[in-house]
């Protein structure tokens, strides 16, 4: 061996550091930064009723060179009432709105309910405004960007000196 030459560990091949990164920064994010996401949607949900009340949870995803975080509805599709409304529509609803729309019977022949006025009303058809939705999941999103940014820089920091430990 001549002086000044030192033998040194062969990296792995660059699809390998490639992946080994990926995955660390996946797990990184898989804890505080991905469960406050769920927590903040549930909590803007507290005062629906139990059993209509929307469960959220989160899952890191990466595809090809991108990772994000998805948000997911997992009772979605539970029934609520006898007309078919779903858990994923009530929250739709409440989140987006609604259009101006009819009200018609549908088990019976006509309408009754008490006016804003107080008095009793019996009609075969309501001409309901719509609703203004509360625009819960922007006001989310735009409280956690800040946080979810450093949580995503602390991933790649940590991951970065994994990285220089596995290629040695």
């Amino acid at each position: 061996m001549a002086s000044g030459m030192r033998l040194v560990k062969k990296p792995p091949p660059a699809g390998k550091q490639y992946d080994f990164f990926r995955k660390e920064v996946v797990k990184q994010l898989e804890g505080r930064v991905a469960d406050r996401r769920p927590d903040e949607y549930n909590k803007s949900v507290s005062f629906f009723k139990s059993n209509h009340r929307p469960v959220f949870k989160s899952q890191v995803v990466a595809k090809g060179d991108k990772i994000f975080i998805r948000t997911i509805l997992t009772n979605g599709s539970k029934i609520v009432n006898k007309y078919g409304l779903t858990i994923r529509k009530l929250w739709d609803i409440w989140n987006k709105g609604s259009r101006p729309h009819l009200i018609r019977p549908r088990f019976a022949k006509v309408l009754r309910f008490i006016a804003r006025n107080g008095k009793l009303v019996f009609t075969k058809l309501v001409h309901h405004p719509g609703t203004r939705g509360s625009k819960a999941q922007e006001g989310i999103d735009k409280r956690l960007l800040p946080f979810e940014r450093r949580g995503v820089d602390r991933a790649i920091r940590i991951a970065l000196k994994r990285l220089e430990k596995f290629s040695g």
